[in-house]
Order: structure tokens, then C-alpha cells, then sequence
């Protein structure tokens, strides 16, 4: 299996969601992959994301959420594991389903890899900040600036996990997306473990 994430924190892959086809691929909005369901359906169940993983063979994680605004608030600034108000569903190579009662409240739009670089920015004071738009893996963005979160990821590094994906409220880097972002205008960050197509993912985001 070769991954497309790097495994080292120090690095990641810019992603950047784009317009035209999203029929396979890391994906965002639209239809679900067909075939590809949670195994805990609520009322509020919606299709987020796709992200491709992996490739020979293909890897690819479906990420469902199920909370309505008082939901994601909340839960926000929380480690969750898949399962309540948000549940991966890892699979081979899709495409969208025709039609679905779990499509999301997003336009459909394919999500682009860009090369693999280093996990750094400098900001205009001259600080060195980890890259706070789409990536996977890397080190988390995180916009709270007490120690909480902080807190929470170091606990997640020390029992195995990694950041596998970024992904932030939409920015004029990217296409034009519509609908109501689940995050407010927050980001998402998913973990996970070795290995990766059988692990228990946790995530945890801000709005």
C-alpha cells in the first residue's frame, strides 16, 4: 500500500477543494460513494468527505457527521471517537451514488493533492506557524490558544495517533462552495493509527 499522506508530522500534502468533477477521488459534498453507508444512521446523518489515503491498492475513508448546530457546538473542542456524532467508513475505490437521503448540505466539489512539502509558514512577524489551510497529515492548526486542545493532541500522539487529515472553512484559495459548512466556520481535523484500514479514528474541531 502506497500512502499518500507523509507519516512524519514535520510534513504534509496542501490540498485545495477545486470545481468540475468530483464523480472519484478525495471528494467533498454532493452524493456519498455508493455502497458506502455509516453503520449508525440518525435523522441527522450526512455525507461530509472522501479522502483518498492510499493507493495499490486504492484507500479511501467516507466521513459521515451526525449533529445539528447545538450538536457541533457542543462537541467542539472535544476528541471524538467514530461512532456518535461523527463515523469513518474506509473503503476501496468509489464513485458517487445516483442518489442518497445522506447527501450533504454541500455542493459537490473534487478535493486536489498538491505536492508534499513542509508543515511551516512564516507568519508577518516572522513566527514559524504550521499551515493552517487543507492538508494531509501534518501537524493541527489549532485556533483556540489556551492549553486544552494542545493538551488533547499530545495525549493523542502518545498513544499512536496522527493527523491524517485538515480540513478548513473554505477560503478564496479555493472553489466555490455552497451550502451550510457543519463547522460553522471551523475546521475538522481527523486522526488516525497504524493500520490504517483498521483502525479507531478520533477528531476533534473549532468553530
Amino acid at each position: 500500500m502506497s500512502r499518500l499522506f507523509p507519516r512524519q508530522d514535520r510534513d504534509c500534502v496542501p490540498l485545495v477543494i477545486g470545481d468540475g468533477d468530483s464523480e472519484s477521488g478525495s471528494r467533498l459534498g454532493g452524493l456519498p460513494p455508493a455502497g458506502v453507508t455509516p453503520n449508525r444512521l440518525t435523522s441527522l446523518t450526512k455525507y461530509f468527505c472522501t479522502i483518498r489515503v492510499a493507493e495499490d491498492p486504492v484507500l479511501e475513508i467516507s466521513v459521515f457527521l451526525s449533529f445539528d448546530f447545538a450538536g457541533m457546538a457542543d462537541g467542539a473542542g472535544v476528541v471524538h471517537t467514530s461512532g456518535d456524532l461523527f463515523e469513518v467508513v474506509t473503503h476501496g475505490d468509489s464513485t458517487r451514488s445516483i442518489k442518497s437521503a445522506l447527501a450533504s448540505e454541500l455542493t459537490p466539489h473534487p478535493i486536489l493533492h498538491g505536492q508534499e512539502c513542509a508543515d511551516k509558514l512564516v507568519d508577518d512577524d516572522g513566527n514559524e506557524i504550521v499551515i493552517s489551510h487543507h492538508k494531509l497529515g501534518g501537524r493541527p492548526f489549532i485556533q483556540d490558544s489556551g492549553e486544552g486542545l494542545p493538551a488533547l493532541v499530545r495525549s493523542l500522539r502518545e498513544e499512536g495517533y496522527f493527523q491524517i487529515v485538515q480540513i478548513a472553512f473554505p477560503d478564496a484559495h479555493d472553489g466555490d462552495v455552497d451550502g451550510d459548512w457543519p463547522f460553522a466556520v471551523g475546521m475538522f481535523h481527523l486522526f488516525g493509527e497504524e493500520p490504517i484500514d483498521k483502525c479507531s479514528w478520533r477528531c476533534f474541531w473549532e468553530y
